[in-house]
């Protein structure tokens, strides 16, 4: 035996003598009590396969409407407290790691309140479409967007308040069409965080067409509706035209969004103005409106609860969004 199997040998051994010794963590009791959480966390109750992931903040309240900015917060907040007293947070845990339900105590001089967060689910798991239009557009990626994220002015084309999102990926879509066929594609941009330019760069991508990077704040205001147009051919035939945004490498962030696009016929170049006011919307051979796919397509009531109990005192609870 060689000193190289003499060494592997000995490894093995020593492996599966730490492993015998000491017992797997599945064994193990696990335990979710916040006890390393960092200021201003924020708990998850939900299932891994749910289609909404709500949390609770860490002042007990449930949380919702993330962005367009900052992220870090939630612009609604729905909680219980008391109408005549003043409860501070003292202790918030899992009682179960495998079951979603946030508890947190609260304490004030004359009262304490313990309160459990969790959700109800449908019972039969649906899953959500990943096609849309009877089947002529497909996202591909995820289904993560929102429905009001910017805010144009009035006048433009209401598909710019809604947004998809690439959280730390592109946004994707294939659109049917004739295989070979040549149209016209636009596609349309409508910043409402990002306060200067240079702060967000996107590379826009078209079969058959050259990639147009593009900053969004780049001469353009806040909010400010912006059209793309594109050449595009179905250059491999398989009857899809891909659609893409992707972070540019020179970009200081990964996320992209696309708020709308549309398919029109080949032809001169179209009026960007028009398309960016909703002219031209009836008119396109497609026109789609990104980001709602998921509000559209919610699977089934979700139902949100607060169980909250009192203890001492007499003062009346509230509930407060």
């Amino acid at each position: 035996m060689n000193k190289r199997q003499r060494f592997f040998g000995v490894l093995f051994i020593a492996l599966v003598s730490l492993s015998s010794a000491t017992p797997p963590a599945i064994s193990q009791d696990r335990c979710v009590d916040f006890r390393y959480a960092p200021y201003g966390a924020f708990a998850v109750i939900c299932l891994p396969d749910d289609w909404q992931k709500t949390v609770v903040t860490d002042q007990g309240s449930l949380g919702h409407d993330f962005g367009p900015g900052p992220y870090a917060r939630p612009l609604t907040g729905i909680s219980v407290g008391l109408k005549e007293d003043s409860l501070t947070v003292v202790r918030q845990y899992f009682q179960n790691p495998r079951i979603p339900i946030a508890t947190t105590e609260f304490r004030s001089d004359r009262t304490t309140m313990v309160q459990q967060a969790f959700v109800i689910v449908p019972e039969e798991r649906q899953q959500l479409p990943v096609s849309f239009l009877d089947g002529r557009v497909r996202r591909i990626g995820g289904l993560t967007g929102a429905l009001a994220w910017a805010s144009p002015p009035p006048g433009y084309d209401p598909a710019f308040r809604n947004v998809a999102w690439g959280v730390n990926r592109p946004v994707r879509y294939r659109v049917s069409v004739t295989p070979r066929s040549r149209k016209q594609v636009a596609l349309g941009l409508c910043e409402p965080y990002k306060p200067r330019s240079g702060m967000r760069i996107l590379d826009l991508h078209v079969e058959g067409s050259t990639t147009q990077t593009v900053d969004p704040r780049l001469g353009a205001e806040r909010n400010e509706p912006l059209v793309y147009l594109f050449a595009a051919e179905d250059v491999n035939g398989d009857g899809l035209l891909e659609i893409e945004v992707h972070a540019s490498v020179k970009s200081p962030d990964p996320n992209v969004y696309l708020n709308a696009f549309w398919i029109l016929e080949e032809g001169p170049p179209v009026p960007v103005d028009a398309i960016a006011r909703g002219s031209l919307s009836d008119k396109a051979e497609l026109y789609y409106d990104c980001g709602p796919e998921m509000e559209t397509f919610a699977l089934g009531a979700r139902l949100e609860g607060l169980l909250a109990t009192f203890e001492g005192g007499t003062s009346t609870p509230v509930v407060r969004v």
